[in-house]
């Protein structure tokens, strides 16, 4: 068992729980995020504050991890296709999110080469 000093760090270099959420917190309410990596760290720092979901995250952002798959229905892919290939036929090709892409993938005929297609438009992005 390892025991804390008065600084919050443990006795073999590490720190304790409550003195890096006592850390990030200050830091968070100090400064507004201008990086990608300050705003992660933001994110971190508030899901250490909140109590688990039922899936046991702090977080609620969706995660691919177990008990998070995120489930589409037959009849919003059927609304996510048409939605893209109007878009599409504007110019204004939309970011579906990765769950949705696969599924009309997987679906085969037009919907994967709608899939394609936005892909190919989107670029790195998708």
């Amino acid at each position: 068992m390892t025991l804390s000093n008065a600084k919050g760090h443990r006795s073999n270099g590490a720190q304790s729980p409550n003195a890096r959420l006592s850390t990030l917190t200050k830091h968070v309410n100090s400064t507004a995020p201008t990086s990608v990596g300050q705003s992660l760290r933001f994110r971190f720092a508030a899901a250490l504050r909140c109590e688990p979901l039922e899936s046991g995250h702090t977080d609620p952002w969706p995660s691919n991890s177990k008990g998070c798959n995120v489930s589409v229905t037959e009849t919003e892919l059927d609304k996510w296709a048409w939605t893209i290939s109007e878009l599409l036929t504007l110019g204004m090709p939309p970011l579906p999110s990765i769950e949705v892409q696969r599924a009309l993938w997987l679906r085969g005929g037009d919907d994967r080469r709608l899939i394609d297609t936005l892909r190919s438009r989107l670029g790195a992005v998708a």
